[in-house]
């Protein structure tokens, strides 16, 4: 055992509004170290953690006689006076044991002294609610925040997109098999009220904890239902029914009971202060938690607190860039954040006004290209909002030699342009942005105004279930054919090796299968005289993995909008329960990729308006064994007229869009089953003679 961090003082800290009054005598705490032999990170953690910088494994904590990179956590016994100090409603402040989690935070971009304190402050107020959920036996102890070098293993990345939707992968923190980052973005995009909610907000550290509860707690969420669909003849609509009536098509659905999982609460119930129902969960986290006590007189019970832990926790390790290789350190001097004017852009985009309802505009940074003629990198930016027109748009990432990619879809008109970027002029003031002004040239791409798709096809696996999956790009235009096509997966690591081109058909060409470190990321394509267009793709995994597609890592797309969910499989027996790091059965094999199509018309010829993007769902296998449901989600405004929002499925044969029977309940999303013999999904459920891949949007559609 360690001497150097057996023992641990640290001062209490008393809060008047909450603790009682034997606290406000309380001016120290001893923490008293246990060996927890589960502690050690997992080998594919500690890989990724190499590959950036084999000194980082080493690097020392704040805390006396711990390394971060390799412990997951400390384990703590506060000591017998503080564990008998009380709230004022009588519950205690401290239990029998305080698991201190060593977090590492990695950001995409090298960030400013301002956006550096949000994240640390995010951190802290994070630490604090998880704390209340889990009724005093888990904290932040440490956290680590480094750049774009260390996104491979970090606990939890920070991407630079404000359309980033979080997501975790169930126990990813102690199962190698199953390693993956929390993966978010700059900030929590709440669709209702159209607002980006920072990572120090209430909404924004909330769904920090949320994602934790996945990774690091292995709790599932429970929003999920099993749902009996029910359809009529005639009718556009599934309804939701107890029982089928007579002569009435009968499916199973898994459907949300809440809008998003994050808007609801901690873990998408009625609580906001406790992981539900904590007395359920509580032999889930002895699994991963051994010291956690066998019986307590507290656990079957609801807290109200503790509000926060009363000790100056967490504490923040620094890495001194000079001592590591780019990339993995802050430095706060080389920070890669602008302010960019778009007003002109987007006035150009909408040929007049910029602030037009029916528009929408996509950033992207193009790092400097290589003797290919393609970028080095690319970093999604998101959306731009009404408050960027205005203020400008926060710019993450960008350096002087790169370029910007403004991609706008006005009503049926797709525009893309391009700029060089160009370092921001000094602020005028402390406190006042200097915003950058560009000049912008058009790159509109040949043809988008035609049936345009991309799709990212993921290949089967061959080997272990944990190797890396590959995918190639399938682009099928009616317009010019694009010179070259790169895929970039979201991360620290540059493009793929130039996948080559082949012509499946005079409309279709496909790259080459390409091995990727994860499903997450964009594709780029490029025509002749330098014209661009992104689109952006997204994972999804082993129905099964996630207890009957319930999230995290279900398939859907980057931004949430597209979400696939499942049923227990219908025709399968339940196997046993597997080794440790051993797949529990085939689902595993199951990957599913969305790609997030941001162009094409938005009006069909007979009336209907799209309210979605196009979303392209791929599989490496059939799905005609899962009972699948595809919900779309959409703007609460997209209601404001009579009429069917219905989900329309691309008819390759056909080319065009059909409508679907589609459940709309009162919540913003809609519904479709993408079952066998329904006639919605025959590609992906192995109807057909096609690739296993099919693709959707929600049309507002004229009539009752």
């Amino acid at each position: 055992m360690d001497d150097e961090r057996y023992l641990l003082d640290l001062p209490f800290q008393f809060d008047a509004a909450s603790h009682g009054e034997a606290a406000a005598r309380c001016k120290a705490v001893r923490l008293t170290y246990l060996h927890d032999p589960n502690m050690e990170r997992t080998a594919a953690q500690q890989e990724a953690f190499f590959q950036a910088d084999p000194a980082v494994l080493d690097q020392q904590g704040a805390l006396p006689g711990t390394v971060p990179f390799r412990e997951k956590w400390l384990a703590y016994a506060p000591d017998e006076h503080a564990r008998a100090l009380t709230a004022i409603n009588g519950e205690p402040l401290f239990r029998s044991v305080l698991y201190l989690f060593n977090v590492v935070v990695a950001l995409e971009w090298q960030p400013s002294a301002a956006t550096y304190q949000q994240i640390r402050v995010a951190m802290q107020r994070a630490s604090d609610f998880l704390y209340d959920a889990t009724n005093g036996y888990m904290a932040f102890g440490q956290v680590v925040i480094g750049g774009p070098a260390l996104l491979g293993g970090a606990d939890i990345q920070v991407l630079a997109s404000n359309r980033v939707h979080p997501r975790a992968w169930n126990n990813g923190l102690h199962e190698g098999r199953k390693f993956k980052s929390i993966r978010v973005g700059r900030g929590i995009w709440q669709k209702d009220p159209g607002l980006l909610s920072t990572w120090d907000t209430p909404e924004g550290y909330r769904a920090l904890i949320h994602e934790w509860g996945h990774y690091a707690l292995n709790i599932n969420d429970g929003y999920l239902e099993d749902t009996t669909l029910v359809q009529r003849r005639r009718q556009r609509r599934w309804q939701a029914s107890a029982q089928a009536p007579a002569g009435a098509t009968a499916v199973r659905a898994a459907l949300p009971r809440v809008a998003l999982p994050i808007d609801a609460s901690l873990m998408a119930t009625t609580q906001v202060s406790e992981l539900p129902p904590w007395h359920a969960i509580f032999d889930t986290l002895r699994a991963n938690f051994p010291l956690l006590p066998a019986d307590d007189p507290w656990d079957g019970r609801p807290m109200e607190g503790p509000l926060a832990l009363p000790l100056p926790l967490p504490v923040f390790v620094d890495l001194p860039a000079a001592r590591y290789r780019p990339g993995v350190g802050i430095a706060l001097d080389q920070a890669q954040e602008a302010y960019l004017d778009v007003e002109e852009a987007l006035a150009r985009a909408a040929s007049g006004s910029a602030r037009r309802p029916d528009a929408a505009h996509w950033l992207y940074v193009l790092k400097p290209r290589g003797e290919d003629g393609m970028p080095g990198g690319l970093i999604a930016q998101g959306k731009v909002s009404e408050a960027d027109q205005r203020e400008g748009f926060h710019l993450f990432g960008a350096e002087a030699g790169d370029e910007l990619l403004l991609i706008s879809q006005i009503r049926d008109r797709v525009q893309v342009q391009r700029a060089a970027f160009v370092a921001p002029p000094p602020a005028p003031a402390p406190g006042q942005r200097a915003l950058v002004r560009l000049a912008w040239s058009d790159a509109t791409p040949p043809g988008l105004e035609r049936p345009f798709f991309v799709d990212v096809l993921p290949q089967a696996l061959e080997g272990a279930v944990r190797d890396p999956v590959a995918v190639a790009a399938r682009v099928e235009t009616r317009g010019p054919k694009p010179e070259a096509v790169q895929i970039y997966p979201c991360g620290p690591r540059g493009p793929l090796a130039p996948p080559a081109l082949h012509h499946l058909d005079p409309a279709t060409l496909i790259t080459e299968p390409r091995p990727v470190p994860h499903l997450d990321g964009h594709v780029l394509l490029r025509w002749a005289g330098d014209a661009f267009f992104v689109a952006s793709y997204s994972q999804g995994g082993g129905p099964n993995s996630t207890t009957g597609g319930r999230l995290p890592i279900t398939a859907g797309s980057a931004d949430g909008n597209a979400m696939l969910f499942f049923v227990e499989p219908d025709n399968r027996q339940t196997q046993h329960t597997p080794a440790p790091d051993t797949p529990p059965d085939d689902d595993e094999r199951v990957r599913i990729v969305t790609t997030t199509l941001i162009a094409g018309p938005q009006r069909l010829p007979e009336g209907p308006e799209a309210r979605s993007y196009i979303f392209s769902l791929a599989s490496n296998v059939s799905l005609m064994d899962y009972t699948a449901t595809l919900v779309l989600y959409y703007d609460r405004d997209a209601r404001g007229r009579r009429g069917d929002l219905l989900i329309y499925r691309w008819d390759a044969q056909e080319q065009r869009w059909v409508w679907h029977i589609t459940f709309t309940p009162a919540l913003p999303y809609v519904a479709l089953p993408l079952q066998k013999g329904l006639g919605t999904a025959p590609a992906l459920t192995g109807e057909g003679e096609a690739l296993p891949v099919e693709r959707y949007r929600i049309y507002w559609t004229p009539g009752s």
